[in-house]
């Protein structure tokens, strides 16, 4: 099983944003941290996506949103 998740670093402890799947209690895995940077040029976005179409979904969505705010101003 192979999943990303989404954690919190509190209290010097990685706690998930949200349930784990697949995981039992007791159970070791292994896990590659990557923190979350802000990111000011679109080819610094490249590879970050993950294959969830959601994702990509509010991608295309926040893209549309920032377009029809800025379409006036060209």
């Amino acid at each position: 099983m192979n999943q990303m998740i989404q954690v919190k670093y509190e209290d010097n402890v990685f706690k998930p944003i949200n349930p784990l799947k697949g995981l039992k209690k007791n159970e070791t895995a292994w896990v590659i941290f990557c923190s979350h940077s802000n990111k000011k040029h679109l080819e610094d976005l490249i590879g970050t996506l993950t294959k969830d179409e959601a994702e990509a979904e509010e991608m295309y969505q926040l893209i549309d949103k920032e377009f029809s705010r800025i379409e006036g101003e060209w």
